[in-house]
Order: structure tokens, then C-alpha cells, then sequence
């Protein structure tokens, strides 16, 4: 269901909007791939994603970081639906827009916590380790450990045996390829797991 923020929501959140832009700051549009701009374009893809805007996160058309037919399209829409102009590009109006949609929905805070780009945007596997201020590996260990995925006996950091089975688990348990490999639809899956459970604590 496409999310309509109402004007109390957009005002306060103008209202509020002296943090730092969820895109960066960036105008994104159709065309661009530019790697700068390659995790902003797929965060974006995700927050359509989740908002119901018709984006896909796989497959023709999916999220993939590149600013596609699809997400021009999904971006019109979501304008169209807010009374913006449809130019289809994600300028500061459509990204306020897009922020005040997500936090009208019910997971909204939590998604914005706990979107898939929490990993980097990155694929992981077998033998990854952290390195130097890259603690992602150690956090995909602790996210699975919370969820009651448990990782102990691997070194921290280490993306060894007890993490391979973890997601592996984990990958059943969501009815998702269990490849023990952390992809992109593991990452989705992941976050909207994380959102879930932080909202139940509330």
C-alpha cells in the first residue's frame, strides 16, 4: 500500500530537517551510476521498496544501485502521490517527502535504523574479515547473535564456520535461499527482521 504523508507530517518534518539528508544531500536521477552515488541510489530503491512503490529486490528492474526505468517510474509516483512535481529526480522536496513516508509507517523509524545498507551495501562471505575502521562483518555476527542466531566460536570480525551456518539458519527460518552467503536479499531480510524486533521492544 502506497504511503500519502499527510501535511502535518511533511511541516514537521521540514521542521525539523537540520540533520543530514538520507541520500547525502545528493540530486539522484535516471541515469546515473556514478559509484559516489551507488549505495545513496540503492538505499533509495530499498525505501521504495518498503513504501510499495513497485521496486523489486532482484531481477530486471530491481534494486541495483543503478537509477533505472524502474525507479524513475516508482519515484513519479511517490511525487504524484505527495502533490510534488513529477520530474521523476529525488530532489530535497521528494527526499523529505520520502523520509516523512517512512516515518508515518508503522516500522518507519526502525526501517531507517536498520535499512539494508547497514552492511555497506556489501555481499559477504566465507573468509571475509574486518579491517582497519570496516566493522561490518562484526556487526552482521552481533545482528544475527540478537535474532537468536548465534555465531559464538568464530573470532569476532571473522566471517568463519559458525557465521556461514548462522545465516544459513537465519536463511531458512526467512524461506530464503540458504547459501550461508550474506546477499542482498539477506540483507533486506535482516533489516525488516531488526525493525520488527526493535519495534516488539518498544
Amino acid at each position: 500500500m502506497k504511503i500519502i504523508i499527510s501535511l502535518f507530517a511533511f511541516c514537521c518534518l521540514i521542521a525539523n530537517a537540520s540533520g543530514q539528508s538520507r541520500y547525502g544531500g545528493r540530486i539522484l536521477e535516471k541515469g546515473d551510476v556514478n559509484i559516489a552515488d551507488r549505495n545513496m541510489i540503492l538505499l533509495l530503491q530499498y525505501d521504495l521498496y518498503f513504501l510499495g512503490y513497485g521496486i523489486y529486490l532482484s531481477g530486471y528492474g530491481g534494486a541495483s544501485g543503478e537509477y533505472n526505468d524502474a525507479t524513475f517510474r516508482a519515484v513519479k509516483a511517490l511525487q504524484r502521490d505527495n502533490g510534488l512535481v513529477q520530474h521523476g529526480a529525488v530532489d530535497s522536496k521528494t527526499t523529505l517527502a520520502i523520509e516523512a513516508a517512512l516515518k508515518a509507517t508503522e516500522l518507519g523509524d526502525q526501517w531507517m535504523q536498520f535499512n539494508p545498507l547497514r552492511y555497506g551495501g556489501m555481499k559477504l562471505k566465507q573468509g571475509d574479515r574486518d579491517r582497519n575502521i570496516n566493522q561490518t562483518v562484526r556487526l552482521l555476527q552481533n545482528d544475527l547473535t540478537a535474532l537468536g542466531f548465534s555465531t559464538e566460536g568464530d573470532d569476532p570480525g571473522y566471517f568463519s564456520d559458525n557465521t556461514v551456518e548462522a545465516i544459513k539458519t537465519f536463511q531458512e527460518d526467512a524461506l530464503i535461499p540458504s547459501s550461508g552467503i550474506l546477499d542482498e536479499n539477506t540483507a533486506n531480510a535482516l533489516a525488516l527482521r531488526l525493525a520488527l524486533r526493535s519495534q516488539a521492544k518498544k
